[in-house]
C-alpha cells in the first residue's frame, strides 16, 4: 500500500461527530439567526457533587451561512478540591484534532483509544438527550 493510501485509511479513523449529533445541534439552534461561534450548554439542574446526575456538556460550533462546524465538546464534572468546582472531564477539540481526558491528559484524535472513547461518549450523550436528562439548554454567542 502506498503512502497516500495509508494516510487516507488513517484519516478515516479519526474521532468525529456523527450525523445524529450534527442534527441535534441544528435542531437546538434552528431559530438562531446568528453567524459565527456559539456554545450550546446542556445542563441537568439536579446535577450535584454528592448526589450525581448528568454531567454538564458544552458544544462549541462555528456557523457560516448554512454550514455548521463542530469546534469543541467539553464534558464537565465536579471534583473535590476543598471547594466543589466543575472541571473538564473530557474534551474533544475537533479544530485541533486533540482530545483531553482528565485521567489521561491530552491525546491525538487519531488514536484508537480516542475514537473509541469519543464514540462511547457521543452514544451516551445522545441517549441522555433523548431521555430529556438535560432540563436546561442555553445558547451563548461568542
Amino acid at each position: 500500500m502506498n503512502q497516500a493510501a495509508n494516510l487516507a485509511m488513517f484519516a478515516c479513523k479519526r474521532a468525529k461527530p456523527s450525523y445524529q449529533l450534527i442534527e441535534l445541534v441544528k435542531r437546538t439552534i434552528y431559530d438562531v439567526n446568528y453567524r459565527g461561534k456559539m456554545t450550546i450548554h446542556f445542563q441537568d439542574s439536579s446535577y450535584h457533587p454528592k448526589d450525581g446526575g448528568f454531567h454538564p456538556v458544552s458544544i462549541t460550533v462555528d456557523v457560516k451561512d448554512s454550514h455548521i462546524a463542530l469546534m469543541e465538546i467539553t464534558d464537565l464534572v465536579y471534583v473535590e478540591t476543598g471547594t466543589q468546582e466543575l472541571v473538564p472531564d473530557l474534551a474533544f477539540d475537533f479544530a485541533n484534532d486533540v482530545a483531553f481526558a482528565r485521567f489521561s491528559g491530552w491525546l491525538g484524535m487519531y488514536l484508537q483509544e480516542t475514537t473509541e472513547l469519543y464514540g462511547m461518549w457521543e452514544c451516551n450523550f445522545l441517549a441522555f438527550v433523548e431521555m430529556n436528562a438535560y432540563d436546561q439548554v442555553q445558547v451563548e454567542y461568542s
